[in-house]
């Protein structure tokens, strides 16, 4: 409806948001349903169990988002070139979008899981037709822009119809959601702080693209380890399990 050019750039920050989903993502979707149906079989503490995950879900992929919308410009020269300057925006739009769905990446194992199917499918086609609405509107604009912008509108509205599904079938309190989610706040909070004051203090203008993705990549990196012994969260049990016993004891 605008151009192919448009479709390009929405491609490319698009594909660059996907370092997430086939970084992280791809190796828990493949085993969540298992784990999930497992629960429901035996018996488990099924919301207990989405909880759990998507709080460490959250603590991942929310500094994650974060940090890619500081590190958006020199993430897109040094992967595509300055042809592609212009899909920065997008970029920061697209973050935003996925940011707020995070919590929710695993809504799809956990009701079929429990047998739920129609769910899933009901809440594609409600939330779908509202997603293409959208970006028929933010096309007749003009403006590229404005159709990543209305991912993050999709997003809100998605989440809406998610969260009170899951709410029905796993019967968890407003207070438990958030309640469990407040730590990843923290961790991401920390993370981005750093690297944003690391590409402050470190980083000029004159500096390259791979350099300003260092500094910011590894002030990122020491905030989010430190954000996570900060607040506690379930991810400095695992990171702990996986570097032994050097990291302080902490209780999730």
């Amino acid at each position: 409806m605008i151009n192919m050019a448009s479709v390009g750039l929405f491609s490319r920050a698009s594909g660059l948001i996907e370092i997430f989903n086939q970084g992280v993502m791809n190796a828990l979707w493949a085993v969540a349903l298992p784990h999930f149906s497992k629960a429901a079989r035996e018996g488990g503490d099924i919301q207990s169990d989405f909880l759990h995950s998507a709080c460490l879900i959250t603590g991942l992929a929310w500094p994650f988002f974060c940090v890619l919308t500081l590190l958006a410009e020199p993430m897109v020269l040094l992967l595509y070139g300055q042809t592609w300057i212009d899909c920065v925006p997008l970029v920061k739009w697209i973050c935003l979008a996925f940011w707020i769905v995070a919590p929710f990446y695993l809504f799809s194992s956990v009701l079929v899981a429990i047998g739920q199917v129609k769910k899933v499918m009901w809440i594609e086609i409600c939330s779908l037709p509202i997603q293409f609405g959208l970006y028929i509107v933010g096309a007749l604009t003009g403006d590229l822009e404005k159709v990543a912008a209305a991912n993050v509108v999709y997003a809100v509205v998605k989440v809406f119809i998610i969260y009170f599904v899951l709410k029905k079938f796993l019967t968890f309190s407003n207070i438990q959601f958030f309640a469990n989610l407040w730590r990843s706040l923290i961790v991401m909070v920390i993370s981005s702080a750093v690297c944003w004051v690391a590409l402050l203090l470190f980083s000029h203008p004159s500096s390259s693209h791979w350099m300003s993705i260092v500094i910011g990549g590894t002030g990122a990196t020491l905030g989010w380890i430190s954000g996570v012994f900060v607040s506690r969260h379930p991810l400095s049990i695992e990171l702990k399990s996986i570097f032994g016993r050097g990291f302080p004891s902490v209780k999730a």
